[in-house]
């Protein structure tokens, strides 16, 4: 009988539950949807189970990224119970995830004439958010609204490679006025920091699906900060 992978869940975190002799998974997923990248996660998760093992079985798994990039490799030692079957967790501590597309899994089984390819398995796909397509007129609409209504939106972006914070504005109305301290929103989504290219356009998705929302109240300013101002 051949080796088959019968779970793969990636999730924020797993644990082994003595009462129950099974695993806890917390915040499940097989898709992140992000306005940036690179993110950082504090844990990366996997959970694998595996049927048709004839004995405890050492395997090698490699974390790919979508460019094919070998993200973190290992051996991994599957004991096998009465049944042919056997669980494992990798548990990744600071995972970072750097650019939009699926992750995948390779799995080898280690063999006395050497690395046995089994499988490739996807672990998540990430990606931006979607675009909005707005509706004729549905722009004037908002901006002729006397609702108290989302017009203009001001974001800080800090990159998690440098120092450096840009304020930025987006705005449906192309008269409106720059805030002091702040820049326009660019055209292209491509913002220039030390040298370094960032790509917005997720950002900038995230920020069109808020135009037409209501205004939040604004929560009362504290020695930490003020509420973000959106017109």
């Amino acid at each position: 009988m051949s080796i088959k992978l019968k779970h793969c869940l990636t999730s924020h975190a797993t644990s082994f539950n003595p009462q129950s002799r099974g695993f806890d998974i917390a915040g499940q997923f097989d898709s992140l949807v992000q306005p940036i990248f690179p993110i950082g996660m504090p844990k990366l998760s996997i959970y694998l189970a595996f049927e048709g093992l004839n004995r405890d079985t050492n395997f090698e798994m490699r974390i790919n990224s979508p460019s094919d990039e070998l993200l973190s490799s290992g051996e991994l030692p599957v004991p096998r119970d009465m049944f042919g079957h056997g669980r494992k967790v990798i548990n990744i501590e600071q995972f970072v995830i750097a650019e939009r597309g699926t992750y995948t899994l390779d799995i080898l089984e280690k063999t006395p004439s050497g690395l046995k390819f089994l499988m490739t398995e996807t672990l998540f796909t990430t990606s931006y958010p979607p675009k909005r397509h707005f509706q004729d007129g549905e722009v004037e609409a908002i901006l002729a609204s006397k609702e108290k209504i989302i017009r203009t939106i001001k974001s800080d972006f800090k990159p998690v490679d440098v120092d450096t914070v840009v304020k930025l504005q987006l705005s449906l109305d192309v008269n409106e006025k720059l805030e002091e301290g702040h820049i326009l929103f660019p055209e292209n989504n491509i913002l220039t920091i030390e040298d370094n290219e960032y790509d917005l356009t997720g950002l900038r998705r995230e920020m069109e699906w808020m135009f037409g929302r209501p205004i939040p109240q604004q929560q009362p300013q504290n020695e930490e900060g003020s509420a973000e101002e959106t017109k």
